[in-house]
């Protein structure tokens, strides 16, 4: 995303750049400059295009040809022509090509963060919808296999088999007994071993 700003910022400074330096040839260096090359540019892609500074020179021939009846052409060679800056017409011809790479850049920019969310979102999801597997999976180990109300002989025999692994973790093999025997076997062997590959890859690559 930050190529894209830069992209954007440049294009704001060459066209900000030229219009200032186009319409305004004869001004003096002030910082008040720097701030012009930016402010307007910057506005316009909100959409402030500032229309009556768009092309003053063109418009005020276009009005005096409408209320005087005079040729266009003989705007150009009269007096009131010297007004105009040499290259007047390339500020609208610049803006035009300013405010198209601009909402380009601006359409792109938005893509690109929405194509990320949903790239993010998507690996979360299929994270979420394992470890919901791995919880269904670990519920139906720890569930009764005997209907009721024949639950009760399968709470006998894990009482029976918790009393084994107690006595086995007194036995001269310890604690290496005890890992190996359990009452419930909550690891992923449950699980097939594609779930456990796709889920141990969508780990990595959200951790990365």
């Amino acid at each position: 995303m930050i190529y894209i700003v830069v992209l954007l910022v440049v294009a704001l400074l060459a066209f900000g750049l030229a219009r200032q330096s186009i319409t305004y040839p004869d001004e003096d260096w002030h910082w008040m400059l720097v701030r012009n090359i930016f402010y307007k540019p910057y506005f316009m892609l909100y959409g402030e295009v500032y229309a009556d500074e768009i092309d003053a020179c063109g418009d005020d021939a276009w009005d005096n040809h409408l209320k005087y009846g005079v040729s266009i052409s003989a705007l150009n060679k009269s007096s009131d022509a010297g007004t105009c800056v040499p290259g007047h017409w390339i500020p609208p011809l610049m803006m035009t090509a300013f405010l198209l790479i601009a909402n380009i850049l601006l359409m792109s920019m938005l893509l690109a963060t929405f194509n990320n969310i949903f790239v993010e979102t998507d690996l979360m999801s299929k994270e979420i919808w394992l470890f919901q597997r791995y919880g269904q999976v670990m519920e139906y180990e720890s569930t009764p296999f005997l209907p009721p109300p024949f639950t009760v002989i399968y709470h006998l025999w894990m009482l029976l088999r918790y009393a084994r692994i107690k006595i086995c973790n007194r036995s001269k093999k310890g604690a290496a007994s005890l890992w190996k025997a359990k009452v419930f076997d909550f690891s992923l062997s449950k699980i097939s071993p594609s779930i456990c590959v796709k889920y141990y890859s969508v780990n990595i690559a959200w951790k990365s």
